[in-house]
């Protein structure tokens, strides 16, 4: 993906942080402790090159580059199935954020309901972000499906989120109410 950015446009790390995730805050960025030892990998492999540039505040920033080998790697990439198997279906069992509501029996339908209220709200930035992104996206009129991906992932945290609502608004009705004292 950095490849992939970059081929599109020279960068400096800051700036492509924003590129991959944009909408969110400041601190939900990609971490500079994964970004730069890429970058520097990148580099190392002669994918990328950088070079010092003033920026428009006359900060020095070190902004890269897809060298040809770089533009050749991300153009094999792009062309193969590698990356395209999908998660193996153990990873559902362990990296899916609601695969612990399978025991939720073991929790009580009011830290149930909490847990599907917080996946909703990190479901909610996680559209808004999409949405900020579709705003900054330009038509492709080469006819490239980012738009239409985006629409696609949308629309799925979408429905998953009027679930998690609805999931959470059905536990409410059926928790027993508590009288007035």
């Amino acid at each position: 993906m950095i490849l992939g950015l970059l081929v599109d446009r020279p960068d400096h790390a800051y700036a492509l942080k924003r590129r991959i995730s944009p909408g969110l805050p400041r601190e939900r960025l990609i971490n500079d402790g994964v970004l730069y030892p890429l970058l520097a990998k990148l580099e190392g492999e002669g994918l990328v090159t950088s070079a010092e540039q003033r920026g428009e505040r006359g900060r020095a920033r070190r902004v890269y580059s897809v060298t040809p080998a770089g533009r050749a790697e991300f153009r094999r990439w792009l062309r193969s199935e590698e990356d395209e198997e999908g998660p193996s279906l153990h990873e559902l069992f362990i990296a899916q954020p609601l695969v612990k509501l399978l025991f939720a029996r073991h929790l009580g339908p009011a830290r149930v309901r909490a847990k599907l209220e917080r996946h909703a709200e990190r479901v909610a930035e996680r559209i808004a972000a999409l949405e900020s992104l579709q705003a900054l996206a330009t038509p492709d009129a080469a006819g490239g499906l980012g738009p239409s991906l985006l629409e696609l992932e949308l629309r799925q945290l979408r429905d998953r989120h009027a679930w998690l609502r609805s999931e959470s608004a059905r536990l409410a009705r059926a928790q027993p109410k508590r009288p007035a004292r």
